[in-house]
Formats: C-alpha cells, structure tokens, sequence
C-alpha cells in the first residue's frame, strides 16, 4: 500500500505559515488564531480542486 506525503506537506502549507502569523499576532485572541488556523486548512485542502 502507497502512503500519501501527508503529514509532511501539511507541516510545510498549514503548521509553519500558522507559526509564523501566530508570531507576528502573539497577542490577538482565540478566535482570531481558530480563523487564521481554518483559512489555511481550507486553503490546503482546495488545492487541486478545480473551480468553474
């Protein structure tokens, strides 16, 4: 069986631009932090996709 690279692309398109902007934005609050965690999910799982 084939594993898809995942995890480590999900580290490099979600978990590290969230670390920056989290460093950039250390004081903003929670629900600040779940947007900006949620707009990258969302961006990473639209790539692909195709929109018409």
């Amino acid at each position: 069986m084939v594993m898809p690279d995942f995890p480590g692309v999900m580290d490099y398109e979600v978990s590290e631009p969230f670390g920056a902007w989290c460093r950039e934005n250390f004081h903003c609050n929670p629900k600040d932090r779940r947007a900006e965690a949620q707009r990258l999910v969302d961006r990473f799982f639209a790539r692909g996709t195709t929109q018409h």
